[in-house]
């Protein structure tokens, strides 16, 4: 299976396997409770996800655009001071009224991310269809091969229970569990470089 960075191309097609993906995930849900809310708002919240990452080359796919991985490196993201307005401009526009509650949630969010140098696994989907096929773990050894390279530790959260298991698989570790505000409880992961 061939990995590579995805280009700004494949844009639309990752947004909409994305959102197909996260349809019943319960940390994003809780950011889009409704089913119209989600159908509606969802595309353009992952679309600028990708944009972002993309243009940072942290956005992973593989041949047939199945899925996508989403990375910030231990550096950030290091976003120029357009890149930081267009981003927070973009995100009043999703959440419109529910903008005070989703920086509430983003907050719970960045208070548990650990203080030292970490890659951080933002987004992992994959077509439904294509699940249960390898797609993503594949998707994510371009980064963890780096990570052990480098031996820099992998985070990530994760709200669903299959989710969970595929990365305790993947040889990450449980560190805390928290919740988002009168929502749902998530599992914060790191997998540590391995010793050789």
């Amino acid at each position: 299976m061939k990995i590579r960075r995805a280009t700004k191309s494949d844009t639309s097609t990752l947004t909409s396997v994305l959102v197909s993906a996260f349809a019943q995930d319960p940390a994003l849900r809780w950011f889009f409770p409704g089913e119209e809310d989600y159908r509606n708002r969802a595309p353009r919240f992952f679309s600028i996800h990708l944009k972002q990452k993309i243009r940072h080359g942290t956005v992973f796919t593989d041949e047939m655009l199945r899925g996508a991985a989403l990375w910030d490196p231990p550096s950030g993201m290091n976003q120029s001071r357009f890149e930081k307005w267009e981003f927070k401009t973009n995100l009043h526009l999703i959440h419109g009224a529910d903008y005070s509650r989703t920086m509430e949630g983003r907050s719970v969010f960045e208070q548990v991310r650990p203080e030292f140098p970490h890659w951080y696994l933002s987004i992992l989907g994959v077509d439904p269809a294509s699940q249960g096929r390898g797609i993503g773990s594949a998707l994510l050894r371009p980064i963890l091969e780096k990570c052990g390279r480098e031996r820099i530790p992998a985070y990530l959260e994760t709200a669903h229970e299959n989710s969970l298991h595929f990365y305790l698989g993947l040889g990450f570790i449980k560190t805390s569990q928290f919740n988002l505000p009168n929502g749902p409880t998530l599992t914060a992961l790191l997998k540590k470089p391995s010793k050789t």
